[in-house]
């Protein structure tokens, strides 16, 4: 499970231990009172108004609140050393067979039955271009080079070595989403895509319609 920050906080409703965190001013290093809401990363605080008298200024019997700007965070005090309150993050998106999204102009996001990992440019490059060609499809050295180089004149000396080393890359991103997908070595000849086997067939309610 990871842990995030906790940034926003409302009374009452989030998080549902909201009673046991304190907020902090970052410039004075002390707590605001009544606070009722506050978001960290807007950089404000919403709190009950105090009145001349002492008492929380009402008005038509409710409390009335002020919002003030800064730099807050919050925090659980009841924790040694008053570290920054922390809550489970949301857990990572998850599909039976792998995914590909570009959300990014430097790179790509690749999905799977373990979860995502940010991907580089050139690593998603070679994975959408082995997966491109015909299962057990050997593209050569030289294929793979014109993909990830379009102008010869840009290609590094060492690019075969350059070439080897996305390709470990992408070993890599894809064994930690747990993919189905296998890139396998030709020695001498060039790398090929083995995929499935699937553990989830995406299309299976449908297949299932057709076959009825």
């Amino acid at each position: 499970m990871t842990l995030v920050p906790v940034t926003y906080i409302k009374a009452g409703e989030v998080p549902a231990n909201w009673f046991d965190l304190s907020v902090i001013d970052a410039k004075t290093g002390k707590d605001v009172r009544f606070v009722v809401e506050a978001d960290t990363k807007a950089g404000w605080a919403r709190q009950q108004v105090i009145g001349r008298d002492g008492r929380f200024l009402r008005i038509a019997g409710e409390i009335v609140t002020k919002r003030i700007d800064g730099d807050f965070s919050i925090v659980n005090p009841g924790v040694p050393g008053r570290p920054v309150a922390m809550q489970p993050g949301p857990r990572p998106r998850t599909f039976p067979t792998t995914r590909i999204f570009f959300d990014r102009t430097d790179g790509a996001t690749l999905s799977g039955p373990g979860g995502s990992v940010r991907s580089r440019g050139q690593v998603a490059m070679l994975l959408l271009t082995l997966c491109g060609k015909p299962e057990r499809y050997i593209s050569g050295c030289e294929y793979l080079a014109e993909c990830l180089w379009t102008d010869v004149e840009t290609m590094p000396d060492g690019w075969r070595e350059v070439i080897d080393v996305q390709i470990c890359r992408l070993r890599a991103d894809l064994k930690s989403i747990n993919s189905e997908i296998n890139i396998v070595t030709h020695h001498g000849r060039g790398y090929s895509a083995l995929r499935g086997p699937y553990p989830v067939n995406d299309n299976a309610k449908l297949d299932t319609a057709a076959n009825a």
